[in-house]
C-alpha cells in the first residue's frame, strides 16, 4: 500500500516542477507576447493591437469621467468671465459676445455631459464625446476670431491671445488622445491663420507675430499631449502585464492546489477500493481524540472476507479484485456517508459508525453482513460448503468502560472478528464492553 501512494507521489511530482517552471517563466512570457504584438514599438505609435486599444480606451474614458463635472464648469465659469475683459476690449461687439458666450457656446458645453454619458452607455470604448470636444475646441477658435474681425475698437488688437488659452485649455485636457488632439490643433491653426487676416484693428506685423506664436504654442502643448499619453500608455500597459502575471500565478495557484489534493486523496485512500486507507484512518483516530469524543460514541465493525486465499487460488488475483471491489462497494453503500469504511489491508476492512446507539450499530453492522451476502459472488473453493462469498464481522459498539481509547476499540472489534471466524464465519459477533479495556489492548 505504501508503494502504491509512494508511486502516485512520484508520478506527480513531475508535475509540480513543471508548473513552478511556468510560473518562473510567466513575466519573460508576457514580455515576449508583448515583443511579438508590437506592443513596445506601438506604444511610441500610441496604438495598441485591437482588442488591447480598445481596453485602454475605456480606461481612459473610466478616469476621465471623475473629473468631466469639474471640466466642463470650469470651461464654462472661464468662458463667461472672458466678458468682462469683451466689455472693456470690443465694446462695440458686447452685445454680440453675450449672444456667443451665454446663448450658444455655454448650451454646447453643458451638452458635453450627456452626450458623453449616452455615448458611454452605448460604448464604452466610444470617442464621440472627444470629437465633440474637438468641435467645441474649433467653435472657440471661430468665436473668438468673429469677434476680433467684428470689433474696431482700438483696445482689441491683442484679443487673439484668447485663441492662445483656448488652445492650452484644450490640449491640457488630453480628450480623445493625441491624434485627435493634433488634427483638431491643426484645423485650428489653419482657422487662426485665416480669422486674423480678416482682423481690421491689429497691425500684418502683429499679426505674423501672433500666428506664430500660436503655432509655437500648438506644438509645444502637442508635445505635451503626445508625452501624457505616451506615459498613460506606458503605465497602463505595465498594469495588463501585472494583472496578466496575477492571473497567470493565480491559476498556477489553483492549479498547484489541485495537484496538491490530489496528492492527499492519494495518500489517504485505497487505490484499488477507492475506500480510505489506514493513514487515512489514523488521522481521523488522532482527530476524534483531540475532540475528546467517548469511545462509546464511536462504534467499530471489522470486516473479514471468508476463505478469500482459496478464492484467489481458484478464480485468480483478477477475480479476486474484482470480489474485493465489489465488497467495499457494498459496504460503503450500507452505511451512512459519514461514516468511514477503511481497508485495512488485503481482505480486511473497517468502518467507523460515529455517534450511533448500541442498538442502530449492531443493526448497521448486520446490515453490512448483509450487504455482501446479497452480492451472492460464487466461491467455488469454500471448504465449508459454502458456494458464496461471504464475510465475518466483529463489532465493538455501545457502552465501553471510562477511559476505553479508540485504539483499544479497535482492538475489542478485531478480537470479536476472531471470535467469528472460530464460531464457523459467515457471521457478527459483538465485542464484551468489560475486555475492551485490557492491557494488552492499548
Amino acid at each position: 500500500m505504501v508503494g502504491v501512494v509512494r508511486s502516485r507521489i512520484d508520478g506527480s511530482a513531475p508535475r509540480i516542477s513543471i508548473l513552478v517552471k511556468r510560473a518562473m517563466k510567466t513575466t519573460s512570457h508576457v514580455e515576449a507576447t508583448a515583443r511579438k504584438d508590437g506592443v513596445g514599438r506601438r506604444i511610441g505609435r500610441l496604438a495598441f493591437p485591437p482588442e488591447l486599444e480598445r481596453s485602454f480606451r475605456i480606461a481612459e474614458n473610466a478616469v476621465q469621467a471623475r473629473s468631466d463635472v469639474v471640466t466642463i464648469t470650469a470651461a464654462v465659469v472661464a468662458l463667461n468671465a472672458f466678458l468682462l475683459t469683451d466689455k472693456d476690449l470690443i465694446p462695440d461687439v458686447f452685445d454680440l459676445a453675450v449672444v456667443l458666450r451665454i446663448g450658444i457656446m455655454t448650451p454646447l458645453f453643458v451638452l458635453y455631459l450627456p452626450l458623453r454619458s449616452w455615448a458611454i452607455r452605448r460604448d464604452p470604448a466610444s470617442a464621440l464625446h472627444a470629437l465633440y470636444a474637438s468641435a467645441l475646441y474649433l467653435l472657440s477658435f471661430a468665436f473668438l476670431l468673429v469677434l476680433h474681425a467684428r470689433t474696431e475698437s482700438r483696445t482689441a488688437a491683442d484679443y487673439f491671445i484668447g485663441c492662445h488659452v483656448v488652445i492650452v485649455y484644450f490640449n491640457c485636457l488630453g480628450y480623445g488622445g493625441f491624434k485627435i488632439h493634433f488634427w483638431t490643433t491643426c484645423l485650428a491653426c489653419l482657422l487662426f491663420a485665416f480669422g486674423i487676416m480678416q482682423v481690421t484693428v491689429t497691425q500684418p506685423a502683429v499679426k505674423l507675430d501672433a500666428t506664430l506664436s500660436l503655432v509655437v504654442t500648438a506644438v509645444l502643448t502637442l508635445l505635451g499631449v503626445y508625452r501624457v499619453e505616451f506615459n498613460r500608455r506606458a503605465r497602463f500597459l505595465a498594469h495588463a502585464r501585472a494583472q496578466s502575471l496575477l492571473a497567470e500565478q493565480t491559476a498556477l495557484a489553483a492549479r498547484l492546489n489541485r495537484a496538491n489534493a490530489e496528492l492527499r486523496t492519494h495518500a489517504l485512500t485505497d487505490p484499488l477500493t477507492g475506500l480510505a486507507n489506514r493513514r487515512r484512518l489514523d488521522e481521523v483516530r488522532r482527530r476524534l481524540e483531540a475532540r475528546s469524543i467517548p469511545a462509546s460514541r464511536i462504534g467499530v465493525v471489522m470486516i473479514d472476507v471468508d476463505h478469500f486465499k482459496l478464492f484467489n487460488d481458484r478464480h485468480g488475483h483478477t477475480a479476486g479484485d474484482a470480489c474485493l471491489v465489489a465488497v467495499a462497494r457494498a459496504l460503503r453503500g450500507a452505511v451512512r456517508p459519514r461514516d468511514l469504511v477503511v481497508r485495512a489491508g488485503g481482505e480486511e476492512f473497517l468502518v467507523l459508525l460515529i455517534g450511533l446507539s448500541a442498538e442502530a450499530a449492531a443493526e448497521a453492522a448486520e446490515r453490512l453482513h448483509r450487504a455482501v451476502a446479497g452480492l451472492a459472488i460464487p466461491h467455488g473453493a469454500r471448504p465449508d460448503g459454502l458456494d458464496r462469498v461471504s464475510v465475518s464481522v466483529g463489532a465493538a459498539i455501545g457502552p465501553a468502560q471510562p477511559g476505553t481509547s479508540l485504539a483499544q476499540r479497535i482492538a475489542a472489534a478485531d478480537a470479536a472478528l476472531y471470535r467469528a471466524k472460530l464460531a464457523g464465519r459467515d457471521r457478527v459477533a459483538v465485542a464484551d464492553p468489560v475486555r475492551e479495556r485490557m492491557p494488552s489492548a492499548a
